[in-house]
């Protein structure tokens, strides 16, 4: 009995938060348009994350649901406050009582609780035990990523709307969002005007929406360039997005230099259009314009693209 009151006695002074953070930390892999972005940047302690890990017993999930109501007070006021379980290995019934009280405690304080890649018993338990006012104000995702996305939507909708008639803080926000926007034009038309450069040594391809652009595994022989629509980069295996893909993008960096495997899959959001440069081309490229072939390796080496 000693030994059993002295491991539960241990084991919940072992932390399960992993990791906090904020919608200035970490976003999700959804682009977002200059503006947007900045309402993020504004909004940074209104999504307040945390990554769990371990086992949720009563010891643990006590000092949890503690630490979590401390959050519910803090400055600024979360609006939303998400829980990832990607690594919890297990719960108890005790776990499931104190997230009870936690979500009763935010519902009341206008906090949302969004819950990601909870084991579906978890997801069972809790929705058999709270009230319906109070399971209004949780959502469930399957992974941390589509939970971000769901907050920064909703932050960015509620901001919008708080803002709607305050010509002085559009105004504002316009102002703020000028030199990011110029920027932004600034790259676009720097690829734009190095994809026209390079055009006689690129296949221009078409993929229509849902379909697969590359498949894990499979050998890449070029270079992707994304000049239109939309797809996203998704590990199969563990399920989650990687990043999103937009004009401007480059794919497969590496498969410009020599023989390449996709480590992961693209697929399209939308009807996709994409400039292709084998190796053989440029191979022609570096013999035949050796100058623009620096401009092209200038240009990767600036985006950063994987």
């Amino acid at each position: 009995m000693a030994a059993v009151i002295f491991f539960v006695v241990r084991f919940s002074r072992v932390p399960v938060i992993k990791s906090e953070f904020t919608a200035l930390d970490r976003r999700s892999v959804k682009e977002r348009s200059v503006p947007h972005r900045k309402l993020l940047n504004a909004g940074r302690g209104s999504i307040r994350g945390y990554e769990l890990t371990g086992y949720l017993f009563f010891g643990s999930a006590a000092t949890l649901v503690e630490s979590l109501k401390s959050a519910l007070t803090s400055e600024p006021h979360p609006d939303f406050i998400l829980l990832d379980f990607s690594h919890i290995s297990g719960f108890d019934i005790s776990a499931v009582n104190n997230f009870q009280r936690f979500a009763l405690n935010a519902n009341a304080a206008n906090t949302t609780i969004v819950v990601t890649a909870a084991p579906d018993r978890f997801s069972v338990a809790v929705k058999a035990i709270l009230p319906e006012r109070a399971m209004q104000n949780i959502a469930f995702f399957q992974d941390l990523d589509h939970g971000l996305e769901w907050c920064e939507e909703k932050l960015i909708e509620r901001s919008l709307t708080h803002r709607e008639d305050e010509a002085s803080t559009r105004d504002e926000l316009f102002h703020q969002s000028v030199d990011d926007f110029m920027a932004y034009l600034e790259r676009q038309e720097r690829f734009e005007h190095l994809v026209d450069c390079l055009s006689p040594w690129l296949e221009h391809q078409e993929y229509l929406i849902g379909s697969t652009i590359l498949e894990k595994g499979e050998p890449v022989g070029g270079l992707y360039l994304v000049t239109w629509g939309r797809a996203t980069e998704i590990d199969p295996d563990a399920g989650v997005r990687m990043r999103s893909l937009v004009p401007g993008n480059v794919i497969t960096v590496a498969a410009a230099f020599g023989y390449y495997t996709a480590p992961t899959t693209i697929r399209a959001d939308s009807d996709c259009k994409m400039a292709f440069l084998s190796l053989d081309a440029r191979s022609l490229l570096e013999q035949e314009a050796p100058s623009l072939a620096i401009a092209l390796d200038g240009f990767l080496i600036r985006s950063g693209s994987k």
